[in-house]
């Protein structure tokens, strides 16, 4: 539950409960640019 003082999208707080925190990395790159990717399945040209 958020503080009564807390504004939507006020992402300050977050440290309060570390045990419930996660940082999520996404390789874009891989994912789009590989050949075996989302952009290159769907027929996008993916040559560097």
């Amino acid at each position: 539950m958020a503080p009564e003082n807390s504004r939507a999208g006020d992402r300050t707080g977050s440290a309060d409960r570390p045990a419930r925190t996660a940082l999520i990395l996404v390789n874009m790159r891989n994912d789009f640019v590989h050949d075996e990717g989302i952009f290159a399945s769907s027929g996008g040209e993916v040559e560097l």
